[in-house]
């Protein structure tokens, strides 16, 4: 059929046709003589008929010149007879089809340099013309990927408009066409002739079409079906199977192997596919295209690079590159092309580099803060105030007790002032107390000065971020130096792989989609390259029978189709390795040289720094904690010297015998009106009398008088209402001598004597006796070996730290009341049930000169060089948890061990859960 070349437009100007670009089902296009920027559609076949109004409403509406990006009629065209024949528009030159760029394959030849982010600016072009052609009014109806042209700038065109839907004149000119794989559930199976589309109808083909962009041609309704029949996309679009949503439980689809998922999108751009592809998008609820410009702008400012690829992006939200996955699970493929400008210069010295890392000083591991402190012994420096106040408070109080009681024995109402006064005295020995409220105060915001210090110390007293900063480093000039190997060996492979590596280049330009294969239609096309097979270098039997619905003689189809390509394949040696992979291969190796150097400066950046932050810390901390740790000795003893000046159970004792002798006096006195006390009557008959000596009341309420005492001698009875006026004297039996109460002053004793003797308060560790005492319950109990000097020595400090750590987990040297207790209970942990000491791996002890590990309280050493500081100790029933920090061989690292004890035993439970006996070995 000849076609006129003679046209005129609208304004019955001549237009000429010239050259044909391209032919279609509808129509021909052709170039203008003399506009390059315009093309001429002319139908073909009597279709210029039908589409006659609508192109005449578009050309009136003007919307060429309101949409640049959209290749809508700019005016109509008729022949001599004034007959409509077709219309022009803008030409499109330089341009691709999108399918080109989504698919990983053919991106590589028609876009070697686009990225992930060039993909991505792509989705919002599409996005922003999507937008344009909703503000006309228009509806694109058919929206697939065949109708976007993208150009080298990321700029996208849409034609094919005049197949557009659109509305004027009081009627709808409808868009006719669609492809099944673009058209929303709510339309599958429907005649779209007859179907007024809308714009959440074009939302829905919008989706698919960016999903392909951002996840490698993936279909959205492609995947792994849960259920027994097959499930062709159709179907799956139908019953909204959408394959990566999380409504696993709905869909029963599941995402084709080793593919980005929808965790690897800003939460944004993953709940819009969720919605476009969904039940609920279906009622009108789909993101428009306008809000997908937004979403996609917000997107686009959350891409950042791959940390182990130069060509790969991904979006800063997934936890992985995905491209980085899908390279590792399909050797061969490329998800985007290495750019091929990469520095290919000589190899870098870095020798004066590694000897500078080398330099840096390890400041190494210490032991806890308090046993790099010198060892101080506290004198008392209390204020003179605190001493007056309590010899003060004191003084009044016994003084106004005493004198009250000889107000009691005065006539009426000298006992009233007595009574006063003996109040007034109680008030001020309960005054007292609170003088020594001062020193506690202050000692106790020391030791919050000093956990404080302790909890900074614990940061720096491992050598971990050092360590781990110097073998980082130690890694990164291994991967150096192993460079110039590794690159020669992969320009070798690629010389004894030149065949395959021809071979797949050849089928790489044969693509399934454009095959004939009996058995696979589009959709199974679509399915094959949402797997990753477009063309028939992926074919893989094992691959395809993995897909639902892809059955054996599916498979042999593809398989004969693969076969009849490759027998077309000649192998060329003289072509040899292509020069782009030598490029390509020599370009990575001296990226990654760059990498490296880089990544060893800054290496050697942060371990100069950390360790002059640790040892500047370090250094720091021990300067502020022996001011720190002074004065809370300093104030532990102002206090047991505020308490010295009068003794608790001093206190005790002579407020009950005040109290006593008061209420003894009370109780004798007799009041009948106004006639005064008379003194009482002796008992007539004695056959022993003595003064009853002053006795302390105790507080068991279960004892007794003797019966001796019960009443006096002559049998006659005692009128208990009346008041004695001083000590009774009654008949006792014979006693063989008098009780005498003294001050509880330490005497020197035998030291067995003050190993037995228990303390009824704190004692002072500056009494040798007390030395001694101590000194003997660690070696009744295993722990001290030397004599009982009553000297605090290096010897009597171990023992105790020793005792104190396997008794109670407790690593500080304080002497204080829980320790003594601890020490006089008689369930004191002995030291041959403790872990200290040294011990031989096995059921006995092979060498007692040489064990193979020694315990103490806050480390143990093994013969073969291995150490472990102790962190802290719990004691558990079962015997010791105790967190650690270990060094043998260079290899640091911190662990959780486990002690326990059974006979003379110890099991030593290690980090990997494995239990080594020990037997002591006893010097």
């Amino acid at each position: 059929m000849s076609l006129p070349r003679n046209l005129v437009n609208s304004k019955r100007e001549r237009v000429l046709l010239a050259t044909e670009l391209g032919r279609g089902g509808e129509g021909a296009v052709f170039a203008l003589d003399g506009d390059s920027s315009a093309a001429a559609k002319i139908y073909l076949g009597g279709r210029a008929d039908e589409r006659r109004e609508k192109i005449l409403a578009m050309v009136a509406g003007r919307w060429s010149e309101k949409s640049p990006n959209v290749a809508f009629p700019i005016d109509a065209l008729f022949d001599a007879s004034n007959k409509f024949v077709g219309f022009t528009m803008r030409r499109i030159g330089g341009q691709k089809p999108i399918h080109s760029l989504y698919s990983p394959t053919s991106r590589k030849t028609e876009f070697p340099k686009a990225s992930f982010r060039f993909l991505v600016r792509v989705a919002l072009n599409i996005a922003r013309s999507v937008a344009n052609v909703h503000s006309t009014g228009c509806v694109i109806g058919d929206i697939n990927h065949s109708g976007i042209l993208v150009a080298e700038d990321a700029t996208v065109t849409l034609i094919d408009c005049d197949s557009f839907q659109v509305a004027a004149s009081n009627k709808v000119f409808h868009c006719k066409v669609g492809v099944p794989e673009f058209t929303p559930p709510e339309l599958q199976g429907k005649r779209l002739s007859d179907v007024t589309r809308s714009a959440n109808h074009d939302a829905f083909g919008l989706a698919i079409l960016l999903f392909n962009l951002l996840f490698m041609g993936r279909h959205p309704f492609a995947g792994r079906y849960a259920g027994r029949d097959d499930m062709p996309m159709e179907k799956a679009i139908a019953e909204f199977r959408f394959a990566y949503s999380a409504r696993t439980s709905e869909t029963r689809m599941s995402p084709p192997p080793n593919v980005p998922t929808l965790a690897d999108l800003p939460k944004k751009l993953a709940d819009a596919f969720e919605l476009s592809f969904g039940p609920a998008g279906s009622n009108g609820r789909r993101p428009t295209s306008a809000e997908w410009v937004t979403l996609i702008s917000d997107a686009e400012r959350d891409v950042i690079q791959c940390a182990k690829s130069p060509a790969h992006e991904h979006f800063s939200s997934a936890k992985s590159c995905p491209w980085c996955a899908m390279e590792k699970a399909y050797p061969g493929f490329l998800a985007f092309s290495l750019p091929l400008n990469i520095d290919t210069s000589a190899p870098i010295d870095i020798g004066q580099l590694i000897s500078a890392i080398n330099a840096v000083r390890d400041p190494g591991n210490v032991p806890a803060l308090r046993e790099l402190l010198p060892m101080f012994v506290a004198g008392p420096q209390p204020r003179r105030g605190i001493f007056d106040g309590l010899t003060r408070e004191y003084g009044w109080g016994l003084l106004s007790c005493v004198a009250s009681i000889q107000l009691f024995f005065w006539p009426w109402p000298s006992w009233l002032l007595g009574a006063a006064l003996f109040g007034f005295g109680v008030w001020h020995a309960f005054r007292a107390r609170g003088v020594l409220d001062e020193p506690t105060k202050a000692k106790e915001e020391i030791e919050k000065a000093v956990a404080n210090i302790e909890t900074s110390w614990s940061r720096v007293r491992d050598n971990q971020a050092f360590g781990l900063i110097k073998a980082k480093a130690n890694e990164l000039i291994q991967r150096f130096q192993g460079l110039g190997s590794e690159e020669t060996r992969r320009l070798a492979d690629l010389k004894s792989r030149m065949q395959d590596v021809q071979r797949r280049k050849f089928l790489e330009n044969f693509y399934i989609e454009k095959a004939k294969i009996k058995g696979v239609g589009q959709s199974r096309k679509l399915t094959l390259e949402s797997y990753g097979i477009e063309t028939a270098a992926d074919v893989d039997p094992n691959r395809i029978l993995q897909i639902s619905g892809f059955g054996p003689a599916t498979v042999d189809a593809i398989l004969a189709w693969r076969h009849s390509v490759e027998a077309k394949f000649r192998f060329n040696p003289s072509l040899g390795v292509d020069p782009k992979d030598i490029l390509l291969v020599k370009g990575d190796i001296s990226r990654q040289r760059a990498e490296c150097q880089a990544n060893l400066n800054k290496q050697l950046m942060l371990l100069r720094e950390q360790s002059q932050r640790i040892t500047q810390a370090r250094d720091q901390l021990k300067s502020a904690a022996e001011p720190v740790w002074n004065n809370l000795r300093i104030a532990e003893a102002n206090i047991l010297e505020a308490k010295a000046k009068l003794p608790s159970e001093l206190q005790k004792y002579m407020f009950a015998i005040v109290v006593g002798v008061a209420f003894y006096v009370l109780s004798s006195l007799n009041f009948s009106g106004n006639s005064k006390p008379t003194a009482p009557k002796l008992p007539s008959k004695t056959s022993s009398s003595v003064e009853q000596p002053l006795i302390v009341a105790q507080s068991n309420s279960s004892a007794t008088a003797p019966a001796s005492v019960a009443k006096p001698a002559d049998g006659a009875v005692v009128d208990q209402t009346r008041a004695l006026a001083g000590p009774q004297r009654v008949e006792l039996p014979p006693l063989a001598a008098p009780i005498e109460l003294k001050s509880p002053v330490v005497a020197a004793v035998d030291p067995q004597q003050a190993v037995n003797a228990l303390p009824s308060q704190l004692n002072d560790i500056r009494n040798r006796d007390t030395v001694r005492w101590i000194q003997g319950q660690l070696q009744e109990l295993g722990f001290y070996k030397g004599i009982l000097s009553g000297v605090y020595d290096g010897n009597t400090l171990g023992a105790l730290r020793d005792f104190k750590v396997t008794s109670s987990g407790r690593m500080d040297d304080n002497w204080d009341a829980s320790t003594q207790q601890a020490l006089s209970a008689k369930t004191a942990v002995k030291y041959r049930d403790s872990f200290v000491g040294a011990w031989s791996e096995g059921a006995v002890c092979r060498n007692r000169a040489e064990p193979d590990v020694v315990i103490g309280a806050r480390a143990a050493r093994s013969s073969a060089g291995g150490a472990c500081q102790f962190l802290s100790v719990s004691v558990t029933r079962s015997g010791w948890d105790i967190r650690t920090s270990c060094s043998n061989r260079g290899e640091q690292w911190n662990a959780t061990i486990q002690f326990s004890i059974s006979g003379e035993y110890l099991f030593w439970r290690g980090r990997d859960g494995s239990t080594t006996r020990y037997a002591r070995c006893v010097s």
